[in-house]
């Protein structure tokens, strides 16, 4: 029979109760006295019944201690959670891993190392270049989501949606290009995913350049994902900017084939 807090009377069965009292030693708390729950008969007698087995409470501290622990837990995977579904990352990446990445060709190991590096603040950039389909975007949400249980601030942006949200403050009197750009700014770690996918104007240049800058000036953690070559993007922006980029950046250079369909992803446990 399972104890619950609420005891069934039964009648010829009994009811669940205290059995016996044992001095024990936690050590951690010390001395305590451990309740032995039963079978308590209908008269009140202290028996073990056919449907209960004996049952040693443990140490009430402990207990308690374990509980609030428990709460604690649940109440920060909820923060975690909450802060992650509101990063904007795409549903298909949402419960990726990085120990849920395949790996199956050389790179891809250091590319996994390179991200747990970043998640835990090695450096503060990553550049992410290869051909489609090779896992940048797997790799970088699952960053993401690592940060997010650490609970610092994420976000997730594709280049387009940056500078499409920036156009379209221009005729939008409930914001401006200024908050947009502190938005992309102030989050502590901050990928811009599908970078040069599409040529870019100078004010295109002027605007992804602004919010580099600014989050190198702060020390923010910035991860950028391209299909281009790594010389290709390096090509889009000024000798400056990139230069202050690529100081504080680590490069993983997806040179493996596209995945093959059966191991384009994995869900987290």
């Amino acid at each position: 029979m399972k104890l619950t807090s609420r005891f069934i009377f039964r009648p010829g069965v009994g009811r669940p109760g205290v059995i016996d009292k044992i001095e024990r030693v936690c050590p951690r708390h010390g001395k305590y006295t451990a309740l032995v729950i039963g079978e308590v008969a209908e008269g009140g007698t202290a028996e073990k019944g056919p449907y209960c087995h004996e049952h040693e409470m443990p140490c009430p501290v402990c207990k308690e201690e374990a509980a609030r622990a428990e709460v604690a837990r649940i109440y920060e995977e909820g923060q975690w959670k909450s802060t992650y579904a509101k990063a904007g990352v795409p549903e298909k990446y949402k419960t990726v891993s990085l120990h849920g990445y395949q790996i199956y060709a050389d790179g891809q190991q250091e590319a996994v190392h390179a991200c747990l590096d970043w998640v835990g603040g090695k450096f503060y950039n990553l550049i992410a270049c290869g051909r489609t389909r090779t896992g940048k975007t797997h790799l970088l949400c699952s960053s993401l989501r690592g940060v997010a249980m650490h609970h610092d601030s994420v976000l997730y942006a594709e280049e387009a949606d940056i500078l499409r949200s920036i156009k379209s403050s221009y005729s939008d009197n409930n914001s401006s290009e200024y908050q947009i750009i502190n938005k992309y700014k102030n989050v502590k770690y901050l990928v811009i995913d599908e970078m040069g996918r599409s040529q870019w104007t100078n004010k295109d240049i002027e605007i992804l350049s602004d919010i580099i800058l600014k989050r190198h000036a702060e020390l923010k953690y910035t991860a950028l994902a391209t299909n281009l070559l790594y010389d290709e993007l390096k090509n889009r922006f000024d000798d400056a900017i990139w230069g202050k980029l690529e100081a504080s950046s680590k490069a993983i250079i997806g040179t493996w084939e596209s995945f093959p369909a059966e191991k384009e992803m994995k869900e987290a446990i």
